[in-house]
């Protein structure tokens, strides 16, 4: 009988592509792949809508994928020679990466839901607290971005999307910005660049608040 595959990697994700590997159920020689941008109840019963088809190698790589998605692959083992069909393995999801994004660039946190934990689609957080979420006010139109810092020792960055500025060297940035303060502290504010979104060290201030 033909093994059902168990171990699937997917390496190299950007916002367009990955490559996709497997490795044996037992002897095959033959696999069936689907990626899907839905979860499949039933790979057999349906159609993936990126790829459906057969492949005779154990690696194959995916292009024009859309950016900050999620995909769901599933392979089925193929014996030509035991003129078998292994079980279909679990669905193994990955996500792109989010494009980047052209000028001008606006962001009114409308089309987000309001609450911690919501997911903020290509904005992310690090450093100490990550407590940044979208919010309302009484008496304020419209939404806007809180940004929680637990305490006066604590550094936390929200990140927005990068821009592709390949060889601009002067960038205006307009928001509406409140900064909090307590009887004995005023938290800082501090706008400025990142090369690394997952690391503080790379933030260099361009604007102190």
């Amino acid at each position: 009988l033909c093994g059902r595959i168990t171990t699937i990697e997917v390496a190299d994700i950007d916002s367009i592509s990955a490559v996709i590997s497997w490795a044996k159920g037992k002897n095959e020689n033959k696999w069936n792949l689907k990626v899907s941008t839905t979860e499949l109840a039933d790979p057999s019963a349906a159609t993936a809508d990126v790829f459906d088809g057969a492949l005779t190698e154990q690696t194959t790589a995916l292009a024009d994928l859309e950016g900050n998605t999620t995909y769901y692959v599933y392979v089925q083992s193929v014996d030509e020679v035991l003129e078998c069909e292994g079980q279909w393995s679990n669905a193994k999801t990955f996500k792109t990466t989010c494009k980047k994004q052209t000028f001008p660039y606006e962001e009114d946190f409308e089309s987000y839901e309001t609450g911690a934990g919501k997911d903020m689609g290509c904005m992310t957080q690090c450093g100490d607290d990550k407590g940044a979420y979208v919010t309302t006010k009484t008496g304020v139109t419209g939404k806007r971005l809180w940004l929680r810092q637990v305490t006066k020792d604590h550094n936390n960055y929200f990140v927005f999307p990068a821009l592709a500025i390949d060889s601009v060297k002067r960038l205006q940035l307009s928001m509406q910005v409140y900064v909090g303060t307590t009887a004995t502290y005023t938290y800082p504010f501090e706008v400025g660049v990142m090369t690394d979104p997952n690391d503080p060290s790379t933030f260099v201030a361009t604007h102190h608040e």
